[in-house]
């Protein structure tokens, strides 16, 4: 909501705070993995003037090694599939 609301973020400003959240968890999650969840509404993001700064953080993250991007429902089946007791 901060980039709907006043005081609200600029996209470059959303964009910072998101590879600083990103790097800080990367960096953590040499030792043990990290999970980094984005909410993400259309009529926010969406926009023509909001949607590059989402497309230069997927960008960013897609350029790291060991990096899985993924939905909620992909990380919750990969969960399921790991410890499913037969």
């Amino acid at each position: 909501m901060k980039m709907w609301l006043a005081p609200s973020y600029l996209p470059r400003d959303w964009l910072d705070y998101a590879i600083d959240s990103f790097d800080t968890l990367y960096e953590e999650g040499a030792s043990q993995p990290k999970v980094m969840s984005l909410g993400l509404h259309l009529r926010i993001i969406g926009r023509p003037g909001r949607i590059g700064a989402f497309e230069k953080f997927l960008s960013y993250v897609s350029g790291k090694p060991d990096v899985w991007y993924a939905t909620r429902r992909a990380i919750a089946e990969h969960f399921a599939a790991e410890v499913a007791t037969p």
